[in-house]
């Protein structure tokens, strides 16, 4: 104080003089008497160019950074952060700040979220908060040691709801890259909090995936999906595809999903490929794309006939798909469910924007005469949709240029649908009679299910079917699935059925003494049978080697199942491991994504096929096709070996010679063979197994009869039906043992008869195999290793 007070006392003087009339001479003395002292004259101008930077610099704590995003600026930049907001967008000149928000100063953002850098408040200037007419952009930069490769999307764009909940990804965002480094970029109808989140790191799963694989004759299930993220089917968050709602509603089809980004984050890897086709598109459309996609991956799995189930923006996929590409062939039903083929109001953000968005439900229930509670479920139905179909949005709006396309188009003559729909809106919204009726159809209980309306789901000269229920919740209904199945009923092909009550598992005393004389072969004896503890076959051990599935190389027991591989009970990768057997010099099996030979001293994968059923070789894939009553077989090469009559078809290995069957005949390459079940009144015979022994092949059948083979005459013989185990047949020793569901049925080779000894078994069997002096049965509990005698 005592400083400030000389300074002052030192330039009172310059205003005394300013009483006296400003006499020039006496400023002039003054400024030269105020000269001589330089330094005071210094720190003054010092004090005053301070002060002017603190007041600078406390404009800017107090304006707390923000920057200024002015009307019809296009884009702006800050950092990281670019924001691009097409002229148009708002009705009326809009600016908007950009506000940064740190771990320092916004610690609470930062706790609750995965937030990797700044998160930037992007608020209207003037405090209003409107829905853009057409989306803006938002492209934030993120660091590089995130990106953790092309076909991952473990990175998002995220905001927080202006109500303060926990954070949502924007839907439909991508991760690409420019010169300035690697980005993940969202399109969106509104501002927020916004920055970049780490997810989970995983690879983008795209295009057709199995859910669940089984061997009929009947058509795969193939289900796209849409808006709605439980149409997939997953009753568990990790969607573990053991547990989905369609393999329960079809227990006896193989389960497909065809996967692409709707919602979820899109892999550069994706993301490219769509920049690139629409460099060379006119139309630019997402449904386009994803429809040139489908195409390729049903013709990849040309071998297979498929019902398909697709949902709202799936169905205008599956749609264009066949629009497109009318040579595609193996697509038999369709079911659409809520799919707008005439567009969809609900994706109008012009609409939404003027009428709802941002407004007060009170305020306008008096306007539209409905109930608050109904207009603020109509406000978040909207909005909720609406970003969720996100890049989508204007294909889907009526009489968009995509949907004009579908005016003339008609279904193929060999492809049969069905259209399905809801009766009423979701959240139970119903505008019946209000305002909002002309704007929103498909809000209206009785013609619209929340997605689509009646007029918009149907199509000419295919039957539209309601259901009770919204566009969510319907095709989880008794009703709906009853009425699926009845409309994807398969009897195209008859596989002849087998119950366990249908044949006789054993002969009865009565049945004595039969022979059968039909070849030059000595003929197979038996005189009755009885269950007992037979002297051929006594149990070794139990071994706990985790598996369903066992093949047996080089007296090494490799077992297979939903936790891996395993060799003696040693896990040698991870599961799921499907159709593991023997093969020549190691062992065959699948993953979820790649078939496998595999041997101690080699490892060869190869891309998956679905096929009834492979073989992996070190040289390729053998593979069995089905076509209707027909099974082609073919060589890891692409030539066609043989076509086989029947309804299924298998591939094996025994004693170092390739077999192809199926139910009706079985054939050997390396012999040129050819064997044909024989025709036998009133019996229906299928081989289930079949192996190779001398100059002989012998099978087992579903009828629990033993079929062998004369290979000098390929006469078949048939005896026994009704006591000899009907899932495998194995050579041990000197006996042939047959496998049932709970016993064992015991040949002797040399004196050519079955013991009148069957071995019950205390377990039930799931699979068996053998190294020439064991056998190995494979149950629930663990696999039973079982000693053969020999003489």
């Amino acid at each position: 104080m005592g400083f400030l007070k000389k300074i002052l006392e030192k330039i009172s003087p310059f205003f005394t003089m300013l009483k006296e009339k400003l006499k020039l001479n006496k400023v002039i003395e003054f400024l030269k008497s105020f000269y001589k002292r330089k330094v005071l004259f210094i720190l003054t101008i010092s004090i005053v160019v301070i002060a002017v930077a603190l007041s600078i610099l406390l404009s800017r704590i107090l304006s707390k950074n923000a920057i200024e995003i002015k009307p019809n600026q296009e884009i702006t930049i800050i950092e990281n952060l670019h924001v691009n907001i097409p002229k148009g967008a708002f009705p009326y000149e809009k600016k908007f700040n950009l506000i940064p928000l740190t771990k320092d100063s916004n610690p609470e953002i930062f706790s609750s979220a995965p937030f990797i850098d700044v998160v930037y408040d992007v608020k209207a200037a003037d405090g209003k908060t409107d829905f853009s007419y057409v989306p803006m952009t938002f492209r934030y930069y993120f660091p590089a040691k995130y990106f953790l490769g092309i076909d991952y999307n473990n990175v998002a764009l995220a905001y927080i709801p202006d109500d303060g909940s926990a954070f949502r990804v924007f839907p439909g965002c991508y991760i690409g890259y420019d010169e300035k480094g690697y980005f993940v970029e969202a399109k969106s109808f509104h501002s927020s909090k916004i920055g970049v989140v780490a997810l989970t790191p995983k690879k983008q799963e795209l295009g057709i995936k199995v859910l669940v694989e089984k061997l009929s004759p009947e058509p795969a299930i193939l289900i796209v999906p849409g808006t709605d993220r439980n149409f997939k089917g997953y009753f568990k968050s990790d969607e573990s595809s053991d547990l989905n709602f369609w393999s329960v509603a079809f227990s006896n089809r193989t389960i497909m999903l065809y996967n692409y980004p709707l919602y979820e984050v899109r892999s550069k890897l994706y993301q490219d490929m769509v920049t690139d086709y629409f460099k060379r598109s006119e139309l630019k459309s997402y449904i386009e794309f994803e429809a040139e996609r489908l195409a390729t991956e049903l013709k990849r799995f040309k071998n297979f006939k498929f019902d398909i189930v697709a949902q709202d923006i799936g169905g205008l996929i599956v749609t264009y798909t066949l629009l497109l590409h009318p040579e595609i062939d193996n697509i038999r039903r369709i079911a659409f469910v809520s799919v707008p083929f005439k567009g969809t109001n609900i994706s109008n953000p012009v609409y939404f924007a003027s009428l709802l968005y941002g407004k007060n439900p009170s305020a306008l229930s008096k306007v539209y005469n409905l109930d608050d509670n109904v207009i603020s479920s109509v406000q978040t139905h909207i909005f909720t949709y609406l970003e969720t179909v996100n890049t989508y949005w204007n294909e889907i709006l009526p009489n968009s240029r995509l949907l004009k396309k579908f005016e003339k188009f008609k279904f193929p003559d060999s492809v049969k649908v069905v259209s399905f729909m809801g009766t009423r809106p979701p959240l139970g919204i119903d505008i019946t009679g209000s305002g909002l009726a002309k704007f929103y159809p498909e809000l209206i209980k009785g013609q619209g299910d929340g997605i689509v309306s009646v007029d918009s789901a149907a199509l000419d000269g295919v039957q539209l079917v309601q259901i009770d229920g919204d566009a969510y919740t319907f095709y989880s209904k008794s009703e709906f699935i009853e009425k699926l199945k009845e409309f994807f009923t398969f009897d195209e092909i008859k596989v002849p059925e087998y119950k366990d009550d249908t044949y006789r598992e054993y002969v009865s005393q009565t049945e004595k003494e039969k022979e059968v004389y039909l070849s030059k072969l000595i003929p197979y004896r038996f005189s009755g049978a009885t269950i007992s503890d037979s002297i051929v076959v006594e149990p070794e051990e139990k071994l706990d080697y985790p598996g369903n599935q066992i093949a047996i190389y080089k007296s090494v027991v490799y077992t297979g199942g939903p936790d891996g591989l395993f060799a003696n009970g040693t896990k040698l990768m991870d599961g799921p491991i499907l159709n593991l057997k023997e093969t020549f010099d190691g062992v065959s099996f699948r993953t979820a994504n790649e078939i496998y030979f595999y041997s101690p001293a080699i490892k060869k994968k190869y891309n998956i096929v679905y096929v009834s059923d492979f073989l992996a070789t070190a040289e390729g894939v053998y593979t069995a096709v089905q076509a209707g009553e027909m099974i082609s077989f073919w060589d890891p090469r692409g030539n066609k070996i043989v076509d086989l009559k029947g309804q299924y078809g298998r591939i094996k290995v025994d004693n170092n010679y390739l077999i192809f069957y199926t139910n009706k005949q079985i054939y050997v390459p390396k012999l040129e063979l050819l064997l044909n079940v024989p025709d036998l009144e009133n019996k229906s015979i299928d081989i289930s197994d079949a192996i190779i022994y001398k100059n002989e092949v012998l099978s087992v059948t579903r009828s629990y009869g033993f079929l062998f083979f004369d290979i000098g005459t390929t006469e078949g013989n048939y005896v026994g039906e009704g006591w000899i185990g009907n899932i495998k047949i194995h050579h041990v020793a000197n006996y042939f043992l047959t496998i049932g569901k709970n016993f064992i049925t015991i040949i002797d080779i040399p004196e050519r008869r079955v013991l009148k000894i069957i071995e019950k078994l205390d377990f039930d069997v799931i699979n068996s195999a053998t190294d020439g002096k064991y056998l190995y049965l494979v149950s629930k509990d663990g696999i039973y290793k079982y000693k053969v005698r020999e003489y």
